[in-house]
């Protein structure tokens, strides 16, 4: 009887490590494996190549996705441009454009040509970028997609044509009317310009001066233009009556010129000159009259010719209509969204294909019966989150696997010790009779 107590009490001692073992063991050495915990900072540069990769058992993402709000458009300043990471459990890190003479730094603007965006973003902790299967996106589609740092980074890239616009002309020149000695004031603003040149025409066309030379047109006048949009022309002289202040804007090419409205400088008091009359032509000399002539002896009047009756006038013929102007702007459209809909946009105002998101929703996380999910608009690529609960949400046991499954072992041995204590013990009883 000793012998078979002993024989449990080794058996569930050998038990008991086992259990141990299979609980303990795991969670020595997961905590064995991962770093000390450090005070998160912005990371430069330069620290970027010296961060540690994430731990082995990170979570793996196999995709980001990006946006930019704007492509690059000829004459735009690089900080208009602003890109964002719409996915979870990513973060951005840099946005570095490139242009034919290298990198753009955000006070330079774009010209004609092509320009590389480089979106680098970094995975947040608990998490890794795929180094096998990984797909970045830009708005929504597809894009050239690196990953580094062993998974730490990833780098999303796209090439862009900057387009060329007409300039559009936002405001013309107002109308001034100025006392001579006085000055006058235009404004005048256009998109897509490279340049704003003003000019003075004569009242009969014939003559152009631009504003730099207004002096030797017009020498005690002094004219003052502050490069972009504004003109001021000062002591105006009553000579300048009449004539004409136009705004030429040029777009990135000399190709596109557009003059705005041109207005008229009036000079008040000033009377217009009267056209001369020409001198009387002198009136020939009087012929001396001929000796008169018996006047032969009246006839009989005829009677006279009943007048015809005027004619009807003909009704007055309605003018047609004047036909608008045609559309000759060329549109360049791009999509614009808030949180409800989405549409496509020009430079000019004009909106098209306006409606509400499609969304494309994907589980990003679970907590019990809480699901957060990330959509995508399959049309313009906005990204929205929503948390919702389920009721199919998995349920966790709260007692870990490998308690259950460790005391289940136990009990499977334990009783097997027990079969074979009652056998002995049935052989036992068989012997001594």
């Amino acid at each position: 009887m000793k012998r078979v107590a002993r024989r449990l009490l080794s058996l569930g001692l050998l038990a008991s490590l086992l259990l141990a073992l299979i609980v303990f063991a795991p969670a020595a050495f997961a905590a064995e494996g991962e770093p000390e915990a450090e005070p998160q900072e912005t990371e430069s540069a330069a620290q970027q190549s010296e961060a540690p990769a994430p731990a082995a058992d990170a979570v793996e993402l196999k995709k980001v996705t990006t946006t930019l709000d704007h492509a690059p458009t000829a004459m735009m300043s690089v900080s208009e441009c602003h890109a964002a990471v719409s996915s979870n459990n990513a973060s951005l890190v840099s946005v570095t454009w490139y242009g034919p003479n290298g990198v753009l730094s955000a006070g330079d603007i774009f010209e004609s040509g092509n320009y590389r965006i480089e979106i680098r973003v970094m995975a947040n902790d608990g998490y890794r970028f795929s180094t096998t299967d990984f797909n970045g996106y830009l708005n929504n589609s597809s894009a050239t997609a690196t990953v580094d740092g062993g998974g730490r980074y990833a780098t999303i890239s796209r090439s862009y044509e900057a387009y060329i616009y007409n300039p559009v002309i936002y405001k013309h020149p107002g109308a001034e009317t100025v006392n001579e000695g006085g000055f006058v004031s235009y404004v005048a603003t256009a998109g897509f310009a490279k340049r704003l040149d003003w000019e003075l025409v004569s009242p009969d066309g014939q003559k152009v001066v631009k504003v730099g030379d207004l002096a030797t047109v017009f020498p005690s006048s002094r004219a003052e233009s502050n490069g972009t949009d504004k003109l001021n022309i000062f002591n105006v002289t009553a000579e300048m009556d009449g004539w004409e202040v136009r705004a030429v804007f040029y777009g990135y090419t000399d190709d596109y010129v557009t003059r705005s409205r041109s207005v008229t400088i009036r000079v008040s008091g000033v009377t217009p000159k009267p056209a001369e009359t020409p001198a009387p032509s002198e009136s020939p000399a009087p012929v001396e009259s001929a000796a008169p002539t018996e006047s032969p002896a009246p006839t009989e009047s005829a009677a006279p010719e009943e007048s015809a009756a005027p004619a009807e006038s003909a009704a007055p013929v309605e003018s047609a209509a004047p036909t608008a102007a045609p559309d000759t702007h060329e549109h360049s459209f791009y999509w614009n969204y808030d949180e409800a809909k989405h549409w496509r946009e020009c430079a000019c105002g004009a909106h098209e294909q306006e409606g509400e998101h499609s969304f494309v929703w994907t589980e990003v996380s679970r907590d019990g019966k809480l699901v957060k999910e990330e959509g995508v608009c399959s049309v313009c690529g906005y990204t929205a989150v929503r948390e919702e609960s389920r009721n199919d949400a998995n349920i966790v046991s709260s007692i870990p696997a490998g308690l259950v499954f460790g005391g289940i072992g136990g009990l499977v041995i334990l009783l097997i010790a027990v079969e074979n204590h009652k056998k002995r013990k049935m052989k036992r009883g068989r012997k001594r009779r």
